[in-house]
């Protein structure tokens, strides 16, 4: 028997890479990427609402210039917050919301701006974006994760991250964000890759173990024939 152990003991040692490698997938490989990319969209959002106070920075100092009185200012401003795209299919946008909370500018729901979302029926929307405001209330600025319309495909809705900030001079919140589904389709492409490899794996075990049972099986053959 000890002889016996001795000639397959290479058998569960071809288990322990397979066993690791789904131990270091599992729990460190696919978390560490799904949170590489989280991280890489914060920075991206954060950098880019930074921008979005430099411009209303700028038409703010035009006003205080008296360059342009408050109103042309803010339009002004709005317009190029509008029209602002960055990404990279150059889709992705920026809102501006008051602290009521009110739509200044939104480039896929313009039919919302300026409505008392509350009033309007759009509890959903209206808690959101109340959320926002609380955020920068409590910390001037921050992440929020949350549910919203994919673009201008108005029956898609897809998870989202935001950074929101606000602009006290005018009583303004600037936010702009990305969409995050790309996260946990790249996270799944990487699970069905791994599935691959561990199938394969598993079916070249049990090739080999099968193809030993067959020499093992005609060794003993020969030797009951000697």
């Amino acid at each position: 028997m000890n002889e016996k152990w001795k000639r397959q003991k290479w058998l569960p040692l071809l288990l322990i890479p397979i066993v690791l490698f789904i131990v270091f997938n599992t729990y460190y490989s696919l978390p560490k990427l799904q949170s590489n990319m989280m991280q890489e969209k914060q920075k991206q959002i954060q950098d880019h609402a930074s921008i979005g106070i430099s411009i209303l920075s700028h038409f703010h100092t035009l006003e205080l210039e008296g360059t342009l009185n408050r109103n042309e200012a803010q339009q002004q401003a709005k317009q190029l917050i509008g029209s602002l795209r960055f990404g990279q299919h150059n889709i992705d946008y920026y809102w501006i919301n008051t602290h009521e909370p009110i739509l200044v500018v939104h480039p896929y729901r313009p039919d919302l701006e300026g409505l008392d979302l509350e009033a309007a029926g759009e509890e959903e929307k209206y808690q959101l974006f109340k959320t926002f405001v609380e955020t920068v209330e409590r910390e001037g600025g921050g992440f929020v994760e949350y549910q919203w319309q994919y673009y201008d495909e108005t029956d898609r809705v897809e998870p989202k991250i935001s950074y929101v900030t606000g602009f006290e001079p005018w009583g303004w919140i600037v936010g702009t964000g990305v969409y995050t589904n790309d996260i946990e389709e790249s996270v799944e492409a990487q699970r069905n890759i791994n599935f691959i490899f561990i199938i394969t794996a598993i079916q070249f075990f049990l090739v080999a173990w099968v193809a030993h049972r067959i020499f093992i099986n005609r060794q003993k053959k020969k030797k009951n024939h000697t």
